[in-house]
């Protein structure tokens, strides 16, 4: 079954707010729960020690993804702009 859309929906935010979020975003290791740095902090203070950076979100490579993702909706933009 070959599915073919019809409509596209694109979400546009902010580079810096991206990098900004991502910069805070921090997974527990051992329970694989999601914190932000900024307005989701961890309790407990043994939870917060073992937070970890998730790999791909430091600022390099967001701007490295922003930078691929510009290219591809301006593709997909192209396509369905009818």
């Amino acid at each position: 079954m070959k599915i073919v859309p019809t409509k596209v929906v694109i979400l546009e935010c902010k580079q810096d707010v991206c990098i900004e979020r991502l910069g805070l975003k921090r997974m527990d290791p051992i329970t694989g729960i999601l914190y932000n740095l900024a307005d989701n902090i961890p309790e407990d203070q043994e939870v917060y020690d073992r937070l970890i950076q998730i790999e791909g979100n430091d600022e390099e490579t967001v701007k490295k993804r922003f930078f691929l993702w510009d290219e591809f909706v301006g593709k997909v933009e192209e396509i369905y702009s009818s």
